[in-house]
């Protein structure tokens, strides 16, 4: 099952390097994959425990996932509405000296915009303008 790291973990991952505590994993799945991706998440001792408009909250422990669907177009998945190569295939990405996929920079900083239209940055918490400043 393939998954990217999104928001600020991508960041750190593009960077090789932890830039701020982090409270969840951003987390972009195979959207006509979901049900293999909870059920990875229930045989880890998790739960799905809320639905959002753009995919889901799941609990593994202490851990919080914060799940959004990608979409298959045409040669890639896509996150809807992102820049296109929002996911790319190639572990692009280094998170405690091992490689893995993440979000591309351009869905990074898509999805600050996005958070923007929502929330004005003048309200944005302190890790989201510490994460939008790298």
């Amino acid at each position: 099952l393939p998954l990217w790291i999104g928001g600020g973990w991508a960041i750190d991952a593009r960077l090789g390097r932890v830039t701020r505590k982090h409270d969840d994993i951003d987390l972009t799945f195979p959207g006509e994959r979901r049900g293999e991706l909870e059920a990875i998440v229930e045989m880890l001792g998790g739960r799905v425990m809320e639905e959002l408009d753009y995919g889901f909250l799941a609990e593994i422990g202490d851990e919080l996932l914060d799940c959004e669907p990608a979409w298959w177009a045409d040669e890639a998945y896509e996150i809807a509405e992102a820049p296109q190569g929002s996911c790319p295939e190639a572990a692009e990405g280094v998170i405690a000296g091992r490689p893995v996929r993440c979000n591309s920079w351009e869905a990074i900083i898509w999805d600050y915009f996005y958070y923007a239209d929502e929330v004005p940055p003048v309200d944005w918490p302190t890790k989201h303008i510490e994460s939008y400043r790298l």
